[in-house]
């Protein structure tokens, strides 16, 4: 009977420690470029009146001149929603969908390559981007949710390391 409950504890040991690494621990990809995703799904959420929501990879991060859209368009604020390629364009799509209001105007602006006009997702690049911001969790699609538990101890475990590292 012993051995069952040493047992047990050992098999609920290691996940309760990836949860407290993941989860507990300080943010250790907050000052990356995934980690500003917080600060953009933030401003698509707050931001008021009429927008133009441009919804992509790095392209629309560093392409989108949004003052010269907010001149030539002012009755509207623009709002960059561009991250990532390699998060996918489907989650981005998860995670903007939610916040589109009605009289938006949306511009879904993938790169051209295989990966973003597919399915694709990358769930170790989208747990960095959801280090400190958890919360957008419940905006991911649930079909996305295999790819993350799958990815979750890799993502737990690394994040111990830097932060034992710094």
């Amino acid at each position: 009977m012993r051995m069952w409950a040493i047992s047990l504890a050992a098999v609920l040991a290691l996940p309760l420690a990836l949860c407290l690494f993941a989860f507990a621990l300080p943010c250790q990809y907050g000052d990356t470029f995934l980690g500003e995703l917080k600060y953009k799904a933030a401003r698509l959420r707050e931001t008021e009146g009429a927008r133009i929501v441009t919804v992509g990879g790095s392209a629309v991060a560093f392409g989108q001149v949004s003052g010269l859209l907010e001149a030539e368009l002012p009755a509207y604020s623009a709002v960059n929603f561009g991250m990532y390629a390699a998060l996918g364009t489907e989650v981005m799509l998860d995670l903007s969908l939610p916040y589109i209001r009605e009289g938006d105007i949306v511009i879904l602006s993938p790169e051209q390559n295989k990966q973003t006009l597919s399915d694709y997702f990358n769930a170790e690049a989208m747990w960095q981007a959801l280090d400190g911001a958890f919360w957008m969790l419940a905006d991911i699609a649930p079909a996305r949710g295999e790819a993350l538990l799958g990815q979750f101890p890799y993502f737990a475990a690394h994040k111990c390391r830097y932060s034992m590292t710094g």
